[in-house]
């Protein structure tokens, strides 16, 4: 008896920490990381219950061994043992309903084990598919890239297209226009019998025929005209140096200096004789030969600067041969180089808006090395007034002013608007008026000789030879200091040849010719930077004055040097015909 009644608690409390530990194994969450410590309490659950099997097993041994012993004691304690048996089987059934539920629990925890392995194949199969999604994406976004730039590409395509066909458009409806007036303009001038020439072709006209002043300007007979090699008068040549260069700048020249450039050197072709292609009349384009009269200006006057200097050391001959060339390659090759739109010295930024380099600088170089080629030549020797103090006139006011005209027919033949053919010319005369003022009172300030007035001469053509690099570029009162600065720069380079370098008397034209042409063209050249590249006495261009003085130093290389290989020409060899 005291052996049950010490039992019953500890069973009981037992039974209590039993359904306590379900309790809590029912309470607690399912999760992935616990099931290791989940497994093991449900088996310490099982071997609780196993000792508590065995432990009943003894009880009812004993409790069988008490009634044989005592079946009195028994039977007084029979309610009791029955009540405990009882509470046995009821704690048996507990543990029975256990069991099923630890079973239930098992079977959800296979269940479980199964649900995660699928959710783990899931999330793997989603893995893949979220990383081919993510290479489509990347793939769709190139292609939305690519799509957009096209888009981009074709809208701008499209805007320019239809820019283009709008001003196609208006041109045609001009070229309608143009033709309808044309038309109607034919019928009136067939009516009348007139012709009618439009304002840029009167023009260019009228340019051509002032240039054509130039030969005229050297051909005046002069006091005490000398002769060449040949006993031909001076004055005579003129026409025979035009007929030359003119020959040599149609044959070659114009090929050379304005068609296709070959590698920014030298002109391809010549565009004069590829217009006649056919047994057919040739008609040449207006332009062309309004291009090539215009041009052929520039070349003239070179070949008089180089006639002038030159002058007794060649035979007319030899002048005529050196004007061939002189049309032929000096000017047009050099000219190629400033004035094509691919031309080398062009394409570095060197600027020569009318001759200042071209037409006059790079001659008179040319022209001083092929003088001095011929410096062992006798001349005849001239005769000067001792008597009188006044310096020969190498540009007479005659001279002087059909020069002027020709320079108006340069500006004509440079400048396209209307506007700026007015201002250019204008400060072509502002120029040579100023050369001519500075270098007459410079002169008197200075001298007391009677010479002023030549001087005003020389200074006035200093004035339009530096304007001609920057006349389109240059503001009035630019032009009049760049004119003032040419006469006083003519004066005091004359003095300085005349007493040091070219002291003799049939050295005076040349010195004078280097000063007017040479020394002014330069300071023309580098005036454009100083002066014409800001506007309005602007500080100077730094790097369009390093253009300019890479381009004056490339013409007086290319000068000297051709004139040092065509001054040995043997053309003046011949004997001066005995005069009587």
């Amino acid at each position: 008896m005291l052996f049950f009644s010490g039992f019953r608690p500890c069973y009981i409390i037992g039974v209590l920490l039993l359904f306590f530990s379900i309790g809590s194994l029912y309470a607690a969450d399912i999760k992935s990381d616990a099931e290791a410590e989940q497994e093991q309490l449900i088996q310490t659950i099982i071997q609780d219950l196993e000792r508590y099997k065995r432990k009943l097993k003894n009880i009812e041994k004993k409790a069988q061994e008490a009634r044989k012993k005592s079946g009195t004691d028994f039977n007084d304690h029979k309610e009791s043992i029955q009540s405990i048996l009882n509470e046995i089987n009821d704690q048996k059934n507990v543990i029975s309903n256990i069991e099923k539920s630890i079973a239930a629990f098992k079977n959800k925890h296979q269940s479980y084990d199964k649900m995660m392995s699928e959710i783990k194949k899931m999330v793997d199969s989603l893995e893949d598919g979220v990383q081919e999604i993510r290479i489509r994406t990347s793939s769709l976004n190139k292609q939305k890239a690519l799509i957009e730039a096209n888009s981009i590409r074709l809208y701008e395509v499209l805007v320019d297209v239809r820019s283009r066909y709008e001003r196609l458009f208006t041109e045609l409806n001009k070229v309608k226009a143009q033709q309808a007036s044309l038309e109607k303009s034919n019928e009136s001038s067939v009516e009348s019998g007139t012709a009618k020439i439009d304002i840029l072709s009167l023009q260019h006209l009228l340019s051509a025929i002032l240039v054509f002043f130039i030969p005229l300007a050297f051909s005046f007979r002069q006091k005490n005209n000398m002769l060449l090699a040949d006993g031909v008068p001076e004055y005579q040549v003129p026409i025979l140096i035009m007929a030359g260069l003119f020959l040599g700048y149609c044959l070659l020249g114009y090929g050379f200096m304005d068609s296709d450039t070959a590698l920014g050197i030298i002109g391809k072709h010549n565009p004069f004789f590829m217009a006649i292609n056919s047994l057919d009349i040739a008609i040449l384009p207006p332009q062309l030969v309004e291009n090539l009269l215009y041009k052929v200006g520039f070349t003239l006057l070179s070949a008089m600067i180089v006639f002038r200097i030159v002058g007794q050391k060649l035979s007319s001959i030899g002048h005529v041969a050196l004007a061939f060339f002189i049309g032929a390659v000096l000017v047009p090759v050099f000219g190629h180089w400033v004035w094509h739109e691919q031309g080398w010295l062009a394409t570095m930024g060197f600027m020569d808006e009318m001759g200042a380099v071209v037409a006059n600088m790079m001659p008179v170089w040319f022209a001083c090395a092929v003088l001095y080629r011929r410096r062992f030549i006798e001349v005849e020797p001239q005769q000067v007034d001792q008597t009188s103090t006044e310096m020969k006139a190498v540009y007479p006011a005659s001279q002087v002013l059909l020069l002027g005209l020709a320079w108006i027919g340069f500006v004509l033949g440079t400048a396209s608007g209307g506007e700026l053919i007015f201002s250019a010319l204008a400060n072509v005369m502002l120029a040579g008026i100023a050369g001519s003022l500075s270098g007459f009172f410079h002169h008197a300030f200075f001298h007391t000789d009677a010479s002023r007035v030549t001087r005003a001469s020389g200074g006035f053509l200093s004035g339009l030879v530096a304007i001609a690099a920057c006349a389109q570029t240059v503001t009035f009162p630019e032009a009049l200091v760049i004119g003032a600065a040419a006469g006083v720069l003519h004066n005091i380079v004359t003095n300085r040849l005349r007493a040091t370098i070219l002291p003799e008397a049939w050295q005076a034209t040349p010195a004078h010719l280097v000063a007017i042409h040479g020394i002014c063209g330069i300071w023309g050249a580098l005036a454009f930077a100083l002066f014409g590249s800001a506007g309005g006495f602007g500080a100077p261009n730094i790097g369009q004055l390093m253009n300019q003085g890479l381009g004056i130093i490339v013409a007086l290389g290319y000068g000297v040097l051709l004139g040092l290989l065509v001054g040995k020409w043997p053309f003046s060899s011949r004997k001066r015909p005995q005069t009587t």
